[in-house]
């Protein structure tokens, strides 16, 4: 109900990347010259929706094999928070699919 309620017309956002900023998931930005340097998250988010999207991701985890796998892949190279961030980007894109496609959510079969 949150992401009804925060969101309330997905077509507003003209892509995934529209959509991740309204809810937060972009690092702030650092760029000088031809360098390009990413760092943390930026304060700038949705303090409702995004809490929530990391706790159905945590969730998402335990019975979707697919993201279960990309969390593990992910689990080496980073922290077990950063992980899960990624992991709620990439349900919060499968939401916005569902959402515009009128789709019941599949999770994948490995």
């Amino acid at each position: 109900m949150t992401l009804i309620g925060e969101i309330i017309d997905m077509r507003r956002f003209k892509n995934n990347d529209h959509l991740d900023s309204y809810v937060g998931f972009i690092p702030t930005s650092n760029n000088s010259g031809e360098k390009e340097r990413y760092g943390e998250m930026t304060n700038r988010k949705n303090k409702r929706l995004m809490p929530k999207l990391i706790q159905a991701s945590w969730v998402a985890i335990r019975s979707d094999t697919e993201l279960l796998m990309k969390y593990e892949t992910y689990r080496k190279r980073m922290n077990g928070q950063k992980a899960i961030v990624r992991i709620a980007r990439i349900l919060l894109r499968r939401i916005r699919w569902m959402w515009l496609n009128k789709q019941k959510y599949q999770k994948a079969e490995c």
